[in-house]
């Protein structure tokens, strides 16, 4: 695995609301980010969604968009 940077960060705070960007966040072991929808009580599989810039430039090929914006990938499609 390679080092990696942190380019965008943010939460959807409820159901159907839209995600908010975060200039810093709390991630909280075993519970995932301080104020997500996701954020749970126990250890599950919905804590933190890392997505690789790579990833990002590559999906705007498949879906004809000219591009995405990372707040569009976290769980909305």
């Amino acid at each position: 695995m390679r080092p990696g940077r942190l380019e965008w960060i943010g939460v959807r705070p409820g159901r159907k609301i839209a995600a908010e960007p975060l200039r810093s966040a709390t991630l909280v072991a075993e519970h995932g980010i301080e104020g997500d929808r996701y954020e749970t009580g126990r250890n599950g599989p919905r804590q933190v969604a890392l997505i690789a810039s790579e990833d990002i430039r590559l999906s705007p090929r498949s879906s004809g968009l000219p591009e995405i914006a990372p707040e569009l990938l976290r769980r909305t499609w």
